[in-house]
């Protein structure tokens, strides 16, 4: 709306002024078209990376439900279940907690969100179809004049990486088993022929603890005619190749028992 033109003004200067005041607002009206185009263009760049995310991103309301108020499609990939379910609060991610899980997610927003924090949660959520998948969220609290207004954040599925990592977990321990009950003496050297471990039957044989025989150098349990058997058993593995022998080893005392020796490379992580 225009503001009236003051009246102590000619003609010449009124359309003078007019045409300034058409000028100012043009240039407004284009400040505004540029800037819904600008907000339209990035929202659909924010369209399109939500869409194509791994995740589920979302935006809720940080109520008992954690009400959603966005959510892309993933998330019916996730749980099975249409996003439009979540927005229109037939069905709630709390909904489908796991029992055992459920419990304590409430507690670790809220201690992030007084920190001011991201939350880090792990969790099962159950699918549609009644299986359980792993997931991780990561997520933040949106504050407005040091007031929460909502929570964002993605939902990412990892139950394969769990169960990947509850496999290593199972074989690592399985190894372990069988490294500190088998009958026969092993030891793991570097490739200098450093000591790293040993499990009891090695030590035991020797007459040694186990710290003290990673204390080292191998030669003292060695018999002096054995070490250019030592020193070939090293190069061979240094090459990638097993080696098998046979040798002569020592008690702490310099009594001398024979050993077969069976070595194989291969990458030792502690």
């Amino acid at each position: 709306m225009f503001e009236p033109l003051d009246p102590t003004l000619d003609t010449a200067e009124e359309l003078a002024a007019l045409r300034a005041r058409v000028a100012e607002l043009e240039r407004e009206k284009k400040e505004r078209r540029e800037a819904q185009d600008a907000l339209r263009r990035s929202e659909e760049r924010f369209r399109l990376l939500a869409e194509n995310m791994p995740g589920v991103i979302y935006l809720c309301r940080n109520d008992e439900r954690y009400s959603m108020l966005y959510l892309n499609d993933q998330v019916e990939e996730l749980t099975g279940h249409p996003k439009q379910d979540f927005l229109n609060d037939k069905i709630s991610f709390v909904d489908l907690y796991h029992p055992e899980d459920g419990k304590s997610i409430p507690a670790q927003v809220h201690r992030a969100l007084d920190a001011r924090r991201p939350f880090h949660l792990v969790y099962r959520l159950r699918h549609r179809d009644g299986t359980w998948r792993w997931v991780q969220e990561v997520g933040v609290g949106v504050f407005r004049d040091d007031r929460l207004e909502y929570l964002e954040g993605v939902v990412s599925d990892i139950t394969e990486r769990t169960e990947i990592e509850r496999r290593l977990l199972a074989s690592e321990e399985q190894y372990l088993r069988i490294f500190e009950t088998v009958p026969d003496g092993v030891v793991v050297l570097s490739l200098d022929g450093r000591p790293l471990d040993c499990n009891p039957a090695f030590h035991e044989m020797h007459g040694l603890t186990r710290d003290e025989m990673l204390e080292g150098p191998m030669q003292r349990i060695i018999h002096p005619d054995s070490h250019p058997l030592f020193d070939r058993f090293i190069s061979e593995l240094r090459e990638g190749r097993s080696f098998t022998c046979e040798a002569v080893d020592m008690l702490p005392d310099g009594t001398p028992f024979h050993v077969e020796v069976h070595g194989y490379p291969f990458r030792f992580d502690g």
